[in-house]
């Protein structure tokens, strides 16, 4: 919170009380945060009525027209990091015959939301993706492995309390 993680959408911050009568935090370093979230809030018309909201009166067939889906895969495009391409694999060769793609994520759809977003009119897995662009290859799908081990969901916040300053 005080490196400017204002929000945080699990249950750690059920433990500002703690931290703050502990005195790892104050309510000083609580108002900043606090006011960063609002300023954000009202700029965004979301404490307004909606009728007044300027957000609110876009109708979807502009927030979902070709010219935004356009922009973007153009954003997504050029946001893109590859980490290595040593041996020059990618792209992939049009002509590959046989891709094999493991990954827990690789056909879910919802994944690729996150949590803060709208409704798509359409999603596009990963596998989808690769279905369509290598049409003719035999595509091997294997999971691989659950997402996440249920033991990987026990939050670790007592192992990074700071020590009060003296």
């Amino acid at each position: 919170m005080k490196h400017s993680t204002d929000l945080e959408c699990g249950d750690t911050y059920n433990n500002l009380n703690k931290s703050l009568a502990s005195g790892l935090i104050t309510e000083k370093d609580l108002d900043i945060s606090m006011r960063r979230i609002l300023k954000g809030w009202f700029e965004l018309g979301m404490l307004d009525p909606k009728s007044s909201v300027h957000w609110n009166q876009i109708p979807y067939s502009v927030v979902d027209s070709e010219e935004h889906k356009k922009q973007a895969l153009k954003m997504a495009t050029k946001s893109i990091v590859l980490m290595k391409n040593d041996k020059n694999v990618l792209p992939l060769n049009k002509s590959i015959r046989k891709i094999a793609v493991v990954s827990p994520n690789a056909d879910d759809g919802l994944m690729q939301l996150g949590n803060y977003n709208g409704t798509p009119s359409s999603i596009v897995t990963i596998l989808g993706g690769i279905k369509t662009k290598f049409s003719n290859a035999e595509i091997i799908y294997e999971k691989g492995t659950e997402v996440a081990d249920p033991s990987s969901r026990t939050s670790l916040y007592q192992n990074f309390l700071s020590q009060k300053k003296r």
